[in-house]
């Protein structure tokens, strides 16, 4: 009986676990991430050949995370404190950076995204203080991510 018993928990439990709800801060991420993949990828390509562009990379990522159409739940897309721009011998030029997502019916969060050259992106929440423009978030690189959608 006590085996019966266990097993039957056990099945509950599996069951409360597959129909729970997914983290929708993850899907918004993804989301925000996708939006910038179109708009940052002639830069980044072009960042392989200029050192012009490259520099400028930072800055063009802020002014289109400015620019980002917001979903319907979300208030305040802010840029973080800390952008990373990188360039390696074999060709890949990449930008990542934090974001502060400030929504209107749900909690505020900071989520992380890296953009590159080759078409890659990384987006997903963090922990760290949204107010304080996500400072100290690890930012990801992508040239340890090969695997990366």
């Amino acid at each position: 009986m006590k085996v019966v018993v266990a097993a039957a928990a056990l099945l509950v439990m599996l069951a409360g676990a597959c129909a729970s709800d997914p983290d929708p801060r993850i899907a918004l991420a993804v989301s925000i991430g996708d939006q910038l993949v179109e708009p940052m990828s002639a830069p980044l390509s072009d960042a392989i050949q200029s050192i012009d562009v490259y520099e400028g990379l930072g800055d063009l990522l802020i002014a289109t995370i400015h620019d980002l159409a917001r979903p319907e739940d979300v208030d305040e897309l802010i840029p973080g404190s800390e952008i990373q721009t990188g360039r390696d011998d074999e060709g890949l030029a990449y930008v990542a950076t934090a974001i502060a997502v400030f929504r209107a019916n749900e909690s505020d969060f900071c989520m992380v995204v890296a953009l590159a050259s080759d078409g890659r992106v990384e987006a997903r929440p963090v922990v760290a203080e949204p107010v304080g423009r996500c400072e100290g978030a690890q930012l990801p690189d992508l040239r340890l991510t090969a695997g990366s959608r």
